[in-house]
């Protein structure tokens, strides 16, 4: 069984573990959870759902209850959500009803909350559709929601004292971060930068080294997303980032400080484009004037959109390219790259 087919599995399974539950509640719970409905109807038949009918006529409706016969009891699935858990996380849990006024979130790893989304799930608040939220709890005593803080977000609004929750201990904030980035990563994906924060806060390299250079270079690390905007003092491309720091740290170094120094937004395209060229020995800082009066990084980004309509390759070598052919224009002596360039994009 696949993971996510495993992980729509103990979801349901905890759904159920109280009772039955109407079928489109399932379906709209599942929807807020990132499960695919089909991935749950193969859990369902898996795990043996029984479906039936309760009434008849225009108010009827159908529901989802575990099967009896299968000896799923609360009990039993609490331990089979439980055994899921320890092996999707490596960390060992126990099933309990936690009270909402005792939870917190960590804003330095944790993705933030999504009002439409909170809004519609209080809005039709399911009770027997919530499922379990993850929640660790540190040698102080907090509780600190891993996975559900969106549900339970929903859940205060609707008016909800308590939840089911898997808890699990933790020794340090560097193991709890650990504990979020071992669950996120076989369920629903974090994000870049929500990996990136969660590995800064477990003492991971090279993500220390990275963020540390940033705060003393005047650098943010920021989310990518079509709601925000790279300015000249953040940077959100984040994957690319690091995976050119695991190359060659001065290297990277030396782009993000060189596509400063041309002026405008931090983009990753021209930050991969100057780190090709660096690494190919063409050091480009005294050209930077002439980049800038030819229009700077909209130069770059106009010349690459033209380039890779006919160039096939990674973005790093072609707007490499793009930035060469900027500076030589109107240039006797070309500067050319050498040998092809491993663009590690």
């Amino acid at each position: 069984m696949d993971s996510q087919r495993d992980a729509a599995s103990s979801w349901l399974l905890a759904v159920l573990s109280n009772g039955p539950v109407r079928s489109r509640a399932i379906e709209s719970a599942s929807e807020m959870k990132g499960h695919a409905w089909r991935t749950v109807l193969r859990a369902k038949a898996d795990n043996r759902i029984v479906t039936e009918r309760i009434g008849g006529g225009q108010g009827s409706y159908w529901r989802w209850r575990l099967n009896d016969s299968e000896q799923a009891t609360k009990g039993a699935v609490e331990e089979m959500v439980a055994a899921r858990t320890i092996h999707i996380s490596g960390f060992r849990g126990t099933s309990v009803q936690v009270s909402l006024d005792g939870l917190g979130v960590d804003s330095g790893y944790q993705r933030g909350e999504v009002p439409t989304h909170i809004n519609r799930m209080a809005k039709d608040f399911d009770a027997d559709a919530f499922g379990a939220i993850i929640v660790s709890r540190r040698p102080s005593g907090d509780m600190v929601i891993i996975d559900g803080q969106q549900r339970v977000a929903a859940a205060r609004i609707a008016g909800v004292d308590s939840v089911p929750a898997m808890v699990y201990p933790v020794a340090t904030r560097e193991e709890e971060a650990r504990l979020f980035d071992a669950i996120n990563s076989k369920r629903k994906q974090p994000t870049a930068v929500e990996r990136f924060k969660a590995s800064v806060c477990a003492g991971i390299q090279p993500e220390t080294d990275i963020i540390q250079w940033c705060c003393d270079n005047g650098f943010e690390i920021t989310a990518n997303s079509r709601y925000t905007r790279d300015d000249e003092g953040t940077i959100s491309f984040i994957s690319s980032l690091v995976k050119k720091w695991k190359t060659s740290p001065e290297t990277t170094k030396a782009a993000i400080l060189t596509q400063r120094l041309i002026g405008g937004n931090m983009h990753g395209v021209i930050f991969s484009g100057i780190w090709c060229l660096l690494r190919n020995g063409i050091n480009i800082e005294e050209y930077i004037e002439k980049i800038r009066v030819s229009g700077g990084r909209e130069a770059i980004l106009a010349q690459f959109n033209l380039d890779k309509r006919s160039t096939y390759g990674h973005a790093g070598p072609v707007c490499a390219g793009a930035i060469l052919a900027i500076i030589n224009r109107k240039k006797r002596n070309r500067i050319r790259m050498g040998s092809p360039i491993d663009a590690a994009d």
